[in-house]
């Protein structure tokens, strides 16, 4: 299996299918199980012709977990170092010798590997041609005993008896004590009757003390293949597998946040010179949950649509919005016929309707989209239409009047009819939380406490990437909408209610990719999802009653804003729907739960505690009473370390690719005019000069320091030091 590089890599070679061989490389958590089926193999007692397979569907990275099961056959057995035999049946142009080609890399192996196995190579040499007569009669494959006869006259020997030759090789082997691993990988490439023939020759040349056969492939793939070649029935290839593979290994599923860490890592390379002001996150963000993250399933995905990208958005850097033209090279990758129909109806797709698509004069377009939705499977046909409706507006059923259209080219969206061409001129472990897991979480949402103390328990066990493995079971609610009856999720709505706030601060993350989505998106997505399975007639109370009784402050204030918004922009389809939903009575009354918990926790030293601080501030400002939030934190900030503490709440962090750079750079910009809404900067930047020449401060407060006397400055000049960094300013 061919597999993507690491960022590392891709900074050289962007289009690198090849396997990885280094775990340090390893982006998916392959390493510890590679290092596991290592130490199995070694440790395995005096293995008689051992058979083991790895099953995993094509691109999942097969070949990269053989290649650091190698690695750490090396580097952490060197006492009992075995020697491994690659065997790749694609390496032979003429596959009816595969058992001469297996024989005859074996004895180079003997001589070559281990000067006191010579003449047992030569042993194997003798093998291979009586083995030959013998499979011939019994297994039906004349074609072995062709190769093997010219090598027995060049030898000179004659044959002796297949069980009295196996005896001498065996007792050599045996005495030898060095063990011989030999590895066969791409077998579910091979035509079915090719992959018959390997499975007879493992089967019938297994059969040598020390040595263990590790097999790549994809079980279904060869089961289905050996049932038609020997015309069996299905269940006849798998017992065949059954027979010979004595330990099979599944490789360990991708978790959705590696794929997508590893994908937005990757299309931060495809993005070197482009103009930023093209690319808005959150747009990009639904676009991405909805249409794309559920097709990216495996590394290949990955690599196929990254590739692709590279080649065609250079040539269009600056003629096309990011987020429109990668959704839709996207599409062209993996749905190529609702591509060709985008690209050959742009009437359809670009432009503005001042009637949405439910009109009743646009009955003729509701019948042709329709058309192409019932064409994607219905698996990720709602996210794709979701997706659509955003690229193109037109599809919703919301008026998008020729107002829009200025932004649409400003923007350079592919809904606006004359940039619509540009887009077609070219015709991508440890962490893996169980499936099991997921279903006792699930099985359980009726036991308030039960739920409530899953997601505390897991918010403490934190995963690579910087986030807990709370986050897990929020991400992987959508795949179990069915299960979760309206009892449980007005039990997990209460949980997000009380926990909420903690939930946010656990999904941090350690990327700094612009692709990255943001950390409080998810648990909205959730909170969409759980309030789309509670009737619509007890919705609002339910709502109300999570908060009322919960302690989250910044999670509440989220909904609120995410209420007012779909009010604002309503839309009609999936959970995001049950927004529409909510009275606005009920946000007046999570506004005035908000503004009592602001004002308790202000009283009680809370507030600094809370999560995205500067955006329950602004909320506190706008409907609270005036000058509350900036008395506030001009008290909290008399304090040195509270000052140093609330500056850093206003300092975003992002990573930038220029033109001419051949590695990205991470940017710090302090948002001063958001915080001179609550502190006077002056005030604050005499506190600093009392302590910014010490020399013991901790390095995040250097950092504080120092991007708040380099920016200052350029905001006293009614500058934006966001654009200065740009070189916009």
């Amino acid at each position: 299996m061919n597999d993507i590089g690491t960022s590392k890599e891709l900074t050289n070679d962007i289009g690198s299918d090849t396997p990885q061989t280094d775990p340090m490389s390893d982006a998916f958590g392959y390493a510890p199980f590679a290092k596991l089926i290592a130490s199995a193999v070694i440790k395995t007692p005096s293995p008689q012709g051992l058979v083991m397979a790895i099953h995993g569907p094509w691109g999942i990275g097969k070949s990269s977990l053989l290649n650091f099961i190698k690695h750490y056959l090396a580097e952490d057995h060197k006492d009992a170092q075995p020697i491994v035999i690659d065997f790749n049946p694609w390496w032979f142009d003429d596959r009816s010798q595969l058992a001469d080609q297996f024989l005859m890399q074996f004895k180079t192996a003997l001589k070559l590997e281990n000067e006191a196995l010579r003449d047992v190579g030569d042993l194997i040499s003798e093998y291979s041609g009586a083995l030959g007569k013998a499979v011939s009669v019994s297994t039906g494959i004349p074609w072995i005993d062709v190769p093997v006869s010219g090598l027995l006259k060049l030898l000179k020997r004659k044959p002796k008896d297949v069980p009295k030759l196996k005896a001498e090789i065996s007792t050599a082997l045996q005495e030898s004590d060095q063990r011989f691993i030999v590895v066969v990988d791409d077998i579910d490439r091979l035509t079915p009757t090719e992959i018959r023939e390997v499975f007879k020759v493992v089967k019938a040349l297994a059969d040598f003390p020390n040595v263990v056969y590790l097999l790549s492939f994809d079980r279904r793939v060869v089961a289905k293949a050996l049932a038609t070649s020997m015309q069996l029935d299905e269940a006849g290839g798998e017992s065949y597998l059954e027979k010979i593979v004595q330990v099979p290994f599944v490789l360990p599923s991708i978790s959705k946040r590696k794929l997508q860490n590893k994908l937005s890592e990757s299309l931060d390379h495809v993005l070197k010179g482009a103009d930023i002001a093209l690319f808005d996150s959150t747009y990009w963000g639904n676009i991405f949950m909805e249409g794309i993250a559920p097709l990216v399933t495996k590394p290949r995905d990955i690599v196929r649509y990254v590739n692709a990208l590279s080649l065609t958005y250079p040539a269009l850097r600056d003629e096309v919005n990011i987020a429109d033209f990668f959704a839709l090279e996207f599409l062209r990758i993996n749905l190529p016929k609702l591509y060709d129909t985008i690209r050959e109806n742009p009437g359809r797709f670009a432009g503005y309707s001042d009637r949405g698509i439910q009109s009743s004069d646009r009955k003729e377009d509701q019948a042709f989209h329709q058309a192409w939705a019932q064409d994607v499977d219905a698996s990720i046909r709602e996210g794709v239409q979701a997706m659509m409706e955003r690229i193109f507006p037109k599809l919703s059923n919301t008026a998008w009047g020729s107002e829009f259209l200025a932004e649409y080219r400003r923007v350079r969206r592919a809904a606006h009819p004359d940039i619509f061409p540009s887009y077609f001129r070219f015709a991508l472990d440890a962490d893996q939380l169980s499936r099991q897991a997921v279903a006792n979480f699930i099985e359980r949402l009726s036991d308030l406490d039960v739920t409530e103390k899953t997601l505390l328990d897991a918010i403490e066990i934190k995963r690579t990437d910087g986030s807990s493995k709370a986050r897990d079971y929020l991400d992987q609610l959508r795949d179990y909408d069915d299960e979760i009856d309206a009892v449980g999720a007005t039990n997990l709505l209460n949980v997000l209610g009380h926990i909420g706030d903690k939930l946010i601060v656990s999904c941090e993350e350690t990327t700094d990719s612009i692709f990255s989505t943001h950390k409080t998106w998810w648990i909205l997505w959730a909170m969409l999802r759980i309030l789309a399975r509670i009737p619509a007639e007890t919705r609002n109370a339910q709502l109300i009653g999570s908060f009322k009784n919960g302690k989250a402050l910044t999670y509440l204030y989220l909904t609120i804003q995410s209420i007012e918004a779909s009010h604002e922009k309503p839309v009609d389809h999936g959970s995001s729907a049950a927004l529409n939903q909510i009275q606005v009575e009920t946000v007046i009354a999570l506004k005035n739960i908000a503004l009592d918990r602001i004002n308790l926790y202000a009283q009680t030293d809370q507030l600094q505690g809370i999560p995205e601080l500067p955006l329950v501030l602004n909320f506190w400002s706008d409907w609270g009473p005036t000058g509350a939030a900036r008395q506030w934190a001009e008290s909290f900030v008399s304090d040195i370390s509270n000052l140093l503490f609330f500056i850093s709440m206003f300092l975003s962090r992002t990573h930038s690719v220029t033109m001419g750079d051949h590695v990205g750079r991470i940017e710090h910009t302090l948002h001063l005019k958001q915080m001179s809404n609550f502190i006077d900067l002056e005030k604050a930047a005499a506190l600093l000069s009392g302590i910014k020449k010490q020399t013991e401060l901790e390095p995040d407060h250097q950092l504080v320091i120092n991007v708040f006397n380099e920016q200052l400055p350029l905001f006293k000049e009614g500058k934006d030091p966001a654009l200065v960094q740009l070189g916009l300013g």
